[in-house]
């Protein structure tokens, strides 16, 4: 994919995970970003669904289905990437939980365009690691691919402040202080 600007997804595939959208954003972009590669790491029940999509659209060469691969090589998937992505749908479940996806993506320096769910957004917009469009909005989504995808420089400071934010605040360490002092709170 090294011709490529790519846009990887790692992880299940299922109707909440919101991948249907990001395929069908793909004719709003393309023709500015002819150089497109949509990259599904993973598996699931909805695949062929999402291979049809494509077909339908007639953008199947914009998408590669990688299929499940070993984690060993997940690294270098997101390393390859120039944005990452968690689209998954705006619900109930989605609103009160966080993927380790997110943190992944933050330490290995790569920016994320990400859904509005609660948590996620609340962690992208104050760590300032990727942009937020709007649950299963395709037109959202590709304006905010537009808006940065000839800014490397923007890509980069992105990058470099998910790190950061891991390093600092985002990983077990601090969370377990954090967990200690409310157990400590509420047991006495």
């Amino acid at each position: 994919f090294k011709d490529h600007f790519t846009i990887t997804y790692i992880g299940g595939f299922d109707i909440h995970r919101g991948l249907e959208c990001i395929i069908k954003a793909i004719p709003l972009v393309i023709d500015k970003i002819t150089n497109l590669k949509f990259i599904l790491v993973g598996d699931g029940i909805n695949t062929q669904d999402l291979k049809d999509l494509a077909k339908e659209l007639n953008v199947e060469k914009y998408v590669s289905f990688e299929g499940w691969q070993p984690s060993t090589l997940g690294a270098s998937y997101l390393i390859s990437s120039d944005i990452t992505l968690i689209p998954h749908l705006k619900t109930g479940h989605t609103d009160n939980t966080i993927p380790h996806k997110l943190f992944q993506y933050m330490l290995l320096e790569r920016p994320i365009i990400a859904t509005n769910c609660d948590p996620i957004e609340r962690i992208i917009n104050e760590t300032k690691s990727g942009l937020i469009y709007k649950s299963n909005d395709e037109k959202d989504f590709a304006e905010k691919i537009l808006s940065i995808y000839n800014q490397p420089e923007i890509l980069k400071q992105m990058g470099l402040n998910g790190k950061s934010a891991v390093q600092n605040k985002y990983n077990w360490e601090s969370t377990a202080e954090t967990l200690v002092e409310l157990y400590n709170k509420y047991s006495n």
